[in-house]
This record gives C-alpha cells, sequence and structure tokens, in this order.
C-alpha cells in the first residue's frame, strides 16, 4: 500500500512540474517593470491618481492638477483659487477632480477638463467634487446637499443628480453607468445601478 501511494505521489509532483512548464515553484523569473519619473510643475513633489489605457496620468502636483501626456505634464489651473486635484482620466484623455475658486475650500467645485479650461460642474450646495468618469462622459463624486451632508451625484448632459438620498461618496463609474462609493452612515461600500 505505501508503495502504491509513493508512486502516485511521484505521478503528481510530475504533473504538477509538467504543468507550469518544468518550472519548480519559486524558480520563475520575476516581472520586470520601468518606473518612469514623470516631475512636478516646478515645486517639489507630486502624486499621481489614474492612468488611462493610452498612457495619459493625472493627479496633483505643487497644489494643482495634472494631466501628464506624450511626457510633458500640463498644469490644469484652477477656477482662481490656490489649489486643485485631479482625480480621474477616462480613454478620451477628459479629466475629472475638483479645484478652488477666490474663497478657497468654500468655493470648492468639481470640475471637468477636456482641451481647454476646465469647467465647473457646480454643485447642490456648497463644496462639491468629483471622483470618476467614464467613456460616456457620465462622472460622479459627492456634493454637500446642505451644511454637513455630502450626498454622492451623478453627472451627465448638464445636470447633476442626488442619487442616494443620504450620506454617501461615489468614487467610480463603469462604461456600463454601474457607480462604487461608500455609504458614511455605516460605511459600508456600494453598488448604485440605474433600474
Amino acid at each position: 500500500m505505501k508503495r502504491n501511494q509513493i508512486l502516485g505521489m511521484s505521478g503528481l509532483v510530475a504533473l504538477t512540474l509538467f504543468a507550469f512548464g518544468g518550472h519548480a515553484f519559486g524558480q520563475t523569473q520575476p516581472p520586470t517593470y520601468t518606473v518612469i519619473d514623470l516631475g512636478t510643475l516646478g515645486g517639489g513633489n507630486s502624486t499621481a491618481y489614474a492612468i488611462n489605457s493610452s498612457g495619459q496620468v493625472v493627479g496633483v502636483s505643487d497644489s494643482h492638477a495634472f494631466l501628464y501626456s506624450a511626457g510633458v505634464m500640463h498644469d490644469l489651473g484652477t477656477f482662481g483659487g490656490g489649489s486643485s486635484t485631479a482625480y480621474a482620466v477616462n480613454s478620451s484623455g477628459q479629466v475629472v477632480g475638483w479645484a478652488t475658486g477666490s474663497t478657497g475650500l468654500d468655493s470648492q467645485r468639481a470640475f471637468l477638463y477636456s482641451t481647454g479650461p476646465m469647467q465647473s460642474l457646480g454643485s447642490l450646495f456648497g463644496r462639491s467634487d468629483a471622483y470618476g468618469i467614464n467613456d460616456s462622459q457620465q462622472i460622479v463624486g459627492w456634493t454637500y446637499v446642505d451644511n454637513t451632508d455630502q450626498h454622492g451625484f451623478s453627472y451627465s448632459g448638464g445636470s447633476m443628480q442626488d442619487f442616494s438620498g443620504q450620506s454617501t461618496i461615489a468614487y467610480a463609474i463603469n462604461n456600463s453607468g454601474q457607480i462604487v462609493g461608500e455609504s458614511e452612515g455605516s460605511t459600508h461600500s456600494l453598488v448604485h445601478e440605474n433600474t
């Protein structure tokens, strides 16, 4: 009986090695990567938040939103204030995030950038921020709906819609229009689907 068990184990090992191209575990070549320093907008720091399939990267450098494309970092500006951040870019190179106006964070608004000056998406009440955009230019994020409550929003066709009726944040939207985010009351993940 022991002999059959040992032969059975040997056959299993041989089959396993054959299935993995004859390499034993731990003996495969590690993947290699190239790290590209995107630089800054002239100061000392930058952070990248998203990349699209064309290699365009968005983020923040020296308190300003940027789009890195074809080897150049472009400053997307603000609405007259001192800071902005870009969080997402779709396959067409359209960018979303937030930017401040001349009154600082009280004037923070979600924006869409598409080859020209950034466009404010507005707000339902006070501040807003955009975190995601899909290839149909549907945008999601959060907006204040009164002095204290943040609600997730979807933006399409020039209109911002409160999709939740509760304290939420929308982080991303796919090309099917499904939205993911969190519910702040109990800090649970959520998926919002149009019905």
